[in-house]
């Protein structure tokens, strides 16, 4: 009885739903959905299939998929007298991070991701391919850990350790028998192809802290190099588990890869504790089974910099005044 008195109810709210509708009405329902841990494939809803008349379906893909418009947009959260206090509370140890710049410049949510994720901390799921790339990078910092102490690290250990890590993330059983298979192979052999020396690491998972034109700025870089013994030059090396960039040019046309490089960049020359001078970034694409790995390493101007400290104050402007607008508006 209850779960027919539900079904009732859900009728009613799906009826005055429809009737919202002025000149079209148009239903939609994925192709597949989660239910622990296996998809599914949808059904259309009971009310619609009782209906009577059959209605037109039409399956949509890629560009056929209309673009949500500008009425359809997140309305920024009011700001009353006790939320401004709140978030003024929270900006004041509050240091921005090249992942936060790039959620607040985000085209599709902005400022507004930014606010939930950043400022009110809204929890969300960790997709898979995160949870690998996670588990990749504990491993590597690991082996740069022993290299750092002149100790040498297998590639059995690499591969033992990334399985180690891959073992604390939240994935389905299928997700984690996939990624531990292919994950471990792509860890293998990455390990194989830089296993021929160790480089001269300087640090490693260092975490750089600055505040460049009065705005407090901080990042966590995954290893820096140095050129020579006891020397001051040095390189900053990013790890990264997507699709592969094969070109610098490829890479400087990624606005937020490109954008973390020189926010490195900024970081190093501005950080009072760094006493060495970086004069190259490096990309190093560890690969994925139908990609090779490939490095990329990339030198940044002067110009570039500057570039980015004029965007960096007028985000953090609008951040500090609560403006959680789009910067073109």
């Amino acid at each position: 009885m209850e779960r027919r008195a539900g079904q009732e109810d859900e009728r009613r709210l799906f009826f005055v739903a429809m009737t919202r509708a002025r000149k079209q009405l148009i239903l939609t329902f994925p192709e597949t959905y989660r239910s622990g841990e296996k998809m599914q494939d949808a059904q259309v809803s009971t009310f619609v299939a009782e209906a009577g008349e059959k209605l037109e379906e039409t399956v949509l893909q890629g560009k056929d998929v209309p673009t949500p418009i500008e009425t359809l947009r997140k309305p920024p959260l009011p700001i009353d007298t006790a939320f401004r206090a709140f978030l003024d509370e929270r900006l004041k140890d509050y240091e921005l991070s090249v992942t936060a710049l790039n959620a607040f410049l985000d085209e599709d949510n902005g400022p507004h991701q930014f606010l939930w994720e950043q400022l009110l901390q809204r929890p969300s799921e960790k997709k898979p391919q995160m949870a690998f790339g996670t588990a990749v990078h504990g491993a590597l910092e690991d082996r740069n850990l022993a290299w750092q102490e002149g100790r040498k690290f297998s590639v059995e250990e690499l591969v033992s350790a990334f399985q180690k890590y891959l073992d604390r993330e939240i994935l389905t059983r299928e997700e984690r028998e996939q990624y531990l298979r292919e994950g471990s192979e792509i860890v293998r052999r990455y390990g194989e192809q830089t296993s021929s020396g160790i480089p001269m690491i300087l640090s490693a998972e260092r975490t750089l802290h600055a505040v460049v034109d009065d705005v407090p700025i901080k990042g966590k870089v995954d290893r820096i190099d140095l050129f020579e013994p006891n020397g001051r030059i040095c390189r900053v090396l990013d790890y990264k588990t997507g699709n592969t960039c094969r070109t610098e040019e490829a890479v400087r046309k990624k606005k937020n890869i490109f954008r973390q490089l020189v926010f490195y960049k900024m970081l190093c020359d501005a950080d009072p504790k760094f006493m060495h001078e970086a004069t190259l970034f490096t990309l190093d694409y560890i690969g994925k089974e139908d990609q090779a790995r490939r490095e990329i390493s990339l030198e940044i101007t002067d110009a570039e910099v500057q570039e980015l400290r004029e965007l960096v104050k007028t985000v953090w402007g609008k951040i500090t005044a609560l403006d959680f607008t789009p910067l073109s508006e």
